[in-house]
C-alpha cells in the first residue's frame, strides 16, 4: 500500500551552502569599483566649495567703526608714566555704539607688557591740571557706558598709567587701546 500520507512534489531539495567556496575577490576589490565617478565627486566639491564662498562673502562682518590714535602725551613720574591718548573714531552702524570698556596695552623694547584701564572721566580734568603736558593730547573724555549716536566721529581722550619710565615708554614697541562695546566687536587702535 503507498503511503498516503505524503502528497507526492516534485520540488528538489534545495542545495546546501558552500562556504569554502566564496571568491575573496568581492571582498578586496578595488576603489574604484567603490568611489563615484571623479568627474561627480569633483562637481560635487565645486558646487559645495561655491556655496561656502558664496555664504562666506555675504556674511562677512562689515565694520562697526573705524579709527586710529592720533596724539600720545606722556607726563613722566618716579617710576611710572601718566600717559594721555587722543583717539578719533566714527560709529559706522545705524544703532547707538555702548561703549563696556576702555584699555591699553604697551610692549615694551624688551617684550614685556603692561596694561591699564582707562582713568574715570571724573578725574581727566584734575590730571589735565596736575601734569599740563597732558593736555597736549586733550579731547573730549571717553568713558564707560557712553552711548555714541549712530553716524558720530568725535576726538576722545583716555588716560593710562604704566609702570615704565619714560625712556622705556618712548622706546617701546608698541601701544595698542582696546574700545570694547556691548553687543559689538571690540575697536582695537594700534601705534
Amino acid at each position: 500500500m503507498p503511503d498516503e500520507s505524503k502528497p507526492a512534489t516534485n520540488v528538489p531539495p534545495a542545495p546546501e551552502p558552500n562556504f569554502g567556496q566564496s571568491h575573496m575577490g568581492d571582498e578586496f576589490d578595488r576603489a574604484k569599483f567603490t568611489m563615484p565617478p571623479v568627474r561627480a565627486l569633483l562637481i560635487g566639491l565645486g558646487i559645495v566649495a561655491l556655496a561656502a564662498i558664496i555664504f562666506a562673502i555675504y556674511d562677512w562682518p562689515q565694520p562697526n567703526t573705524k579709527g586710529f590714535i592720533t596724539k600720545v602725551a606722556v607726563a613722566p613720574q618716579d617710576e611710572n608714566v601718566l600717559v594721555a591718548v587722543q583717539l578719533e573714531f566714527q560709529n559706522l552702524i545705524k544703532d547707538k555704539l555702548w561703549i563696556k570698556g576702555i584699555k591699553a596695552e604697551i610692549e615694551t623694547a624688551d617684550g614685556k607688557k603692561y596694561s591699564d584701564t582707562s582713568a574715570p572721566a571724573v578725574d581727566m580734568d584734575r590730571y589735565l591740571k596736575g601734569f599740563p603736558v597732558l593736555t597736549e593730547a586733550q579731547g573730549e573724555p571717553l568713558h564707560e557706558d557712553l552711548k555714541i549716536a549712530p553716524g558720530n566721529a568725535n576726538t576722545w581722550m583716555t588716560i593710562y598709567a604704566f609702570p615704565v619710565n619714560k625712556e622705556a615708554f618712548d622706546a617701546r614697541k608698541s601701544l595698542t587701546v582696546t574700545i570694547s562695546f556691548a553687543d559689538q566687536r571690540a575697536l582695537v587702535l594700534k601705534e
